[in-house]
């Protein structure tokens, strides 16, 4: 049994009950440890230990497995080209590749969650307003906590979030998520801006579709409909 789940673009991963780790796809080698949360990129993966440090592996093109010392990480998040990390301050970490400012996160902002993409963003959940002074970074709502910054490739609109307060923000390759602090619905923008109705205890998108849980366990996805992106049977679609 598992308690959280991470695809990546041809891998997932998913730590185990006993807090092991277990990965099958192209990238099925998973360390040994105890671990409280995983993240698949498009070639690589990193974790999080029980003891709150990063572990990575897999591809270290751009040197995006590198990771950072320290043990008081509380997230992970693998992109494409480009990890990062969320340290107990709430302040994000990134390295790897940072040639459209990916792996370079507003300085000073505290984040309560973050997301990375597989073609080179990343977005955060705030915990208070903060002003944003990374390179290419971009920030939503008005001032309150629960805004979403984004920082790294805006090709498609997908770092320039909607005004807030949101609550959970998920990077798909050209688009962003986010599920609103109000009323728990979604809201989309970059190259997929359709939204659903919602309301989402959480949600994921990808390359041009997303799912969300609702509050009573019922799944609703939107977007392209074609092949692993479709819901299975018995579950509900928007």
């Amino acid at each position: 049994m598992f308690v959280q789940l991470s695809a990546g673009t041809s891998h997932t991963c998913g730590v185990k009950v006993d807090q092991t780790l277990a990965c099958w796809g192209a990238f099925r080698g998973a360390p040994g440890g105890l671990y409280q949360q995983v993240s698949a990129g498009s070639a690589h993966t990193c974790a999080l230990t029980e003891h709150g440090t990063v572990v990575c592996w897999g591809d270290n093109a751009f040197g995006k497995c590198r990771h950072p010392g320290g043990a008081d990480f509380v997230q992970v998040a693998a992109g494409g080209t480009f990890s990062c990390a969320l340290r107990r301050n709430g302040l994000a970490q990134c390295w790897g590749d940072d040639s459209l400012g990916q792996a370079s996160p507003p300085e000073g902002v505290q984040f309560r969650q973050i997301d990375a993409s597989p073609t080179g963003h990343a977005c955060g959940v705030t915990v208070a307003a903060a002003a944003v002074t990374g390179k290419s970074g971009s920030k939503s709502g008005n001032g309150g906590g629960g805004d979403v910054v984004c920082w790294g490739r805006n090709f498609d609109g997908e770092a320039a979030p909607r005004a807030g307060p949101f609550r959970q923000v998920s990077c798909g390759a050209y688009s962003t998520c986010a599920i609103s602090a109000v009323d728990d619905t979604a809201a989309c923008w970059g190259a997929t801006r359709t939204s659903s109705r919602g309301p989402f205890y959480e949600l994921v998108i990808a390359h041009a579709h997303a799912c969300g849980i609702g509050a009573d366990g019922g799944l609703q996805c939107w977007g392209s409909a074609s092949g692993a992106e479709r819901v299975p049977d018995g579950f509900q679609v928007a």
